[in-house]
């Protein structure tokens, strides 16, 4: 991979340095690039709460406090002629000259100013503007859920800005006064004391104008990216004890009761069969209840892996009390054949699901974000070449 320039959690960095998981433009661009000239710096500051993340309807919410710094001279002039107007004039009048609006957040489904937006001098020596908006929202995103309860999740949200006008700089100008809120880190990200499912990582951010072409790791294809928004990439790693404790271990001892069955006579079929009857009952009942904490998805996640399994184990013993016990003549070979067999069953349910566990936990605890990072890439790629169908050819009539 190139050199993909991160951001940095308030606790861990006092300063502002380099990280490998921050890009900006001032990385990439070149001397001789005359549109790289032209382009204004401009230095953004931002402090955001994770409120809250609903993993069935795959949304998040933030509150969201964002400051964008950079130079003009002529709108100098402008707000200290305009210092008794309203903000909100000051904003309608200068809307072609400031790096992004109110609406910036591409993915947000909601969002609920918290103040008015804010347009003032910030140091006037260096005619120095200071944009200031602080909003409620609720993103959408598409979330990982393959291995869920032992998911990893990169929370994106879909930054719009004037990219052919300003490039965001990747360290703090000398003429961004830092202040008391640390205006010299580009995110300052926090959580929530309530939300104890999840644990908080470092965030990524990408304020390239052009994402370069690069090899996806697992795949062995080049892939260009090329999208109007910009991300900033919230981490968060799940916490799956309640997951564990309410539905996994349930579910386990559930289907482990198949080994009950050998107190019951080999020749009275009709109660072995009631008996897996109810065992495969419960196993559907219980999927329903469960059914409510998972998203609508297409993909399978960790836990309906283990659904399949426990149908698969209890059907097998239904057809093995109904076909084979059923047709042995000795019955001391009969009952050998169905000790082997129930328990061979057994077994194979423990193997199976401590496998998933322990594969899944060590996935989790070692997973490689970078390779969660271009599979999410490219399906932002494929929604973003997707977004719009044709007419089928051959079928517009006119007349």
């Amino acid at each position: 991979h190139p050199q993909t320039p991160v951001a940095m959690l308030s606790r861990e960095h006092e300063e502002t340095k380099m990280n490998p998981h921050v890009s900006h433009d001032s990385q990439a661009e070149s001397s001789s690039d005359p549109e790289a000239i032209t382009r204004k710096p401009l230095w953004i500051a931002s402090e955001i709460h994770l409120n809250d993340i609903d993993f069935v309807s795959q949304k998040f919410s933030v509150k969201y406090w964002l400051n964008g710094f950079w130079q003009d001279p002529d709108l100098v002039l402008q707000l200290e002629k305009k210092q008794s107007s309203e903000e909100e004039d000051i904003l309608s009048d200068c809307n072609d000259q400031i790096p992004f609006t109110k609406n910036c957040l591409q993915n947000a489904s909601e969002l609920d100013l918290m103040n008015p937006p804010k347009l003032q001098i910030h140091n006037k020596e260096h005619n120095v503007i200071q944009l200031s908006l602080a909003f409620v929202a609720t993103i959408n995103d598409r979330f990982q859920i393959q291995y869920f309860p032992f998911d990893v999740q990169f929370l994106d949200i879909q930054f719009v800005y004037r990219k052919n006008e300003f490039k965001v700089l990747s360290k703090v100008p000398k003429w961004v006064n830092k202040g008391k809120y640390k205006l010299n880190l580009p995110i300052q990200v926090n959580m929530q004391p309530s939300m104890t499912v999840y644990e908080l990582l470092e965030p990524w951010l990408d304020f390239r104008m052009n994402k370069k072409p690069f090899t996806l790791t697992d795949l062995n294809k080049t892939k260009t990216f090329d999208f109007r928004f910009s991300l900033i990439r919230l981490r968060v790693r799940r916490y799956p004890g309640y997951e564990m404790t309410y539905i996994v271990l349930p579910l386990w001892l559930i289907v482990s009761m198949i080994c009950c069955v050998l107190a019951l006579d080999i020749t009275n079929v009709n109660d072995r069969l009631g008996f897996g009857v109810t065992l495969l009952l419960t196993v559907v009942a219980f999927q329903f209840l469960t059914q409510d904490k998972l998203p609508e998805s297409s993909e399978m996640t960790f836990i309906d892996k283990l659904m399949l399994w426990a149908y698969f184990i209890t059907c097998f013993l239904l057809l093995h009390v109904s076909f084979i016990v059923g047709d042995i003549g000795e019955e001391e070979t009969g009952e050998i054949l169905d000790k082997v067999i129930v328990i061979g069953l057994l077994c194979i349910w423990w193997i199976v699901s401590l496998y998933y566990i322990v594969y899944s936990y060590y996935r989790q605890q070692n997973v490689n974000w970078q390779i969660i990072s271009d599979r999410k890439m490219e399906s932002f790629q494929h929604y973003h070449d997707k977004r719009f169908l044709q007419v089928s050819k051959g079928h517009t009539f006119c007349e």
